[in-house]
């Protein structure tokens, strides 16, 4: 409410604190959900496999066991030289991605 004569005023915020989240899962479960509120770049996407994937795969596939696939889209930060070159030097196999098939990804139904 508001007196008659008197101005509206709507405060906003103009930059909102962001909290972005990473997230797995496989038949087995559910894996470990990784938050941050930087802007995602290949650096703290290595982050993210080391702290989120890896303790996951872990988990539910043992110490030493490869006989699993990641995937993941065709994303810049999931495709540079750093994240492959982690995901070859930790024993991370990927699926092949199609190009612009955001329907494909099962992790989006997570999200919804």
């Amino acid at each position: 409410w508001k007196k008659r004569g008197e101005n509206y005023y709507v405060s906003t915020i103009k930059h909102p604190i962001k909290i972005h989240g990473w997230g797995c899962f496989s038949n087995k479960g559910f894996g470990k959900l990784f938050l941050f509120t930087r802007t995602l770049n290949s650096k703290l996407m290595c982050k993210v496999y080391k702290y989120g994937l890896l303790p996951s795969t872990k988990k539910w596939f043992g110490d030493n066991n490869t006989n699993w696939s990641l995937l993941e889209d065709n994303d810049p930060k999931h495709t540079s030289k750093m994240c492959k070159t982690f995901k070859i030097g930790n024993s991370v196999q990927s699926l092949p991605w199609s190009s612009q098939s955001p329907d494909c990804n099962p992790i989006e139904n997570v999200w919804a």
